[in-house]
């Protein structure tokens, strides 16, 4: 049933507005013309889509206090609730050398760029010879490779030269609603007791989303091969991030002499110098595939498809290993954008063969998704 009741909020869909607008107007004058093209059919769409966008707005409204459902401006609202705040966009830098005649005043703000034109200013006012930070005029990840900062771009009388010694700083793109999301709920999670949660944060603060600790404190072995009284950490998918990082997160968090599982081995020394083998597994990656149809009720459509293709990948890609796809979350997904209305959705671990329904993950595997693999298709 369509509304608020005790098991929640569950809006109409504009399908059932549709016909419910249908049947009232028959049962008070049957005969009406119905068809698209006719003038009652063109104008019970029109309603339907206005009525149709209230109802979204309420359901966003229900799901703005949960995390895993509010975004935009809610999701940074609930966020602060807790003091973590959404990533911003970051600025590229790099140290490089001032030279010219002795003594002259660079102020602060002044231009260089690097070859491509891409420029960067200076952070304080500086007097040559000086080494000072240069920062990108644009946020976001734009490499400085060293000897990449060449070109004076302010003209300031006896600055003649610039050297960059070594690689500057990569800026960072803006989090996006899923990065913060996951970030957000682990974070809370470090105020955890438990030995699985606060390692569990610890991992996904090195950048790692995808992740499952298997605390086995039974006598017996688990069914995915963690032994008895071990720890199992599962990640997925970690390139840039060393073995080393890993293992000294899972050390840092595990109870004294509690061994780890796993078939990757690191070895940390402990604050007195002895060594400790840290074991882990990367989990084996199952690509997950999409069947969807999908009618757009909004004018505005542009990019509808990409938008829908990347919040379903980001979502997938930051999923726990051994985390299952569940089918009826992936709605929310898709129906924000140009009011999209979901006439299929079927999902798999290949394009052959989708269903509508989940898609189990075992504790050693992590579900992942690309753009490519996912077929939507606009009535």
């Amino acid at each position: 049933m369509a509304g608020l009741t005790s098991e929640g909020f569950t809006p109409l869909q504009f399908s059932e507005i549709v016909e419910n607008i249908e049947t009232r107007l028959e049962q008070y004058n049957p005969g009406f013309d119905f068809t698209p093209d006719s003038p009652d059919g063109q104008l019970i769409s029109i309603m339907s889509v206005l009525i149709n966008q209230a109802w979204i707005e309420l359901n966003r409204v229900y799901h703005s206090y949960n995390p895993n459902e509010a975004y935009g401006q809610g999701l940074k609202n609930l966020g602060m609730i807790t003091g973590i705040y959404k990533g911003a966009a970051t600025r590229s830098q790099a140290v490089v050398s001032l030279t010219g005649v002795g003594n002259t005043k660079v102020p602060k703000g002044s231009i260089m760029a690097d070859a491509d034109g891409n420029e960067f200013y200076t952070n304080r006012d500086a007097y040559l010879p000086a080494d000072v930070t240069v920062l990108a005029v644009l946020s976001g990840p734009l490499p400085v490779p060293a000897g990449s900062i060449t070109e004076l771009v302010s003209v300031v009388n006896g600055w003649t030269g610039i050297n960059q010694a070594d690689d500057g700083i990569i800026g960072l793109q803006p989090e996006t609603d899923l990065q913060y999301r996951v970030r957000r709920n682990n974070t809370v999670m470090r105020g955890s007791n438990t030995v699985e949660e606060s390692m569990s944060a610890a991992i996904i603060d090195l950048g790692i989303p995808q992740v499952t600790v298997i605390n086995n404190d039974s006598e017996l072995t688990l069914p995915d091969g963690t032994l008895a009284h071990n720890i199992h950490v599962l990640i997925g998918e970690y390139s840039g991030i060393s073995d080393d990082e890993i293992g000294q997160a899972i050390f840092d968090n595990k109870g004294l002499g509690v061994p780890t599982n796993g078939s990757t081995t690191v070895v940390i020394d402990d604050s007195f110098g002895n060594p400790h083998d840290v074991l882990f597994t990367p989990a084996t990656e199952v690509p997950i595939f999409f069947n969807i149809e999908v009618t757009y009720h909004s004018p505005e459509i542009a990019g509808a498809d990409e938008q829908i293709k990347k919040n379903i990948c980001e979502y997938i890609n930051t999923l726990a290993a051994g985390e299952d796809v569940i089918w009826s979350g992936l709605f929310c997904l898709i129906t924000p954008v140009a009011k999209a209305e979901v006439n299929l959705l079927e999902i798999g671990t290949s394009a052959g063969a989708v269903a509508a329904g989940n898609v189990a993950i075992s504790n050693i595997e992590y579900a992942s998704c690309d753009t490519a693999n996912i077929d939507l298709t606009v009535l």
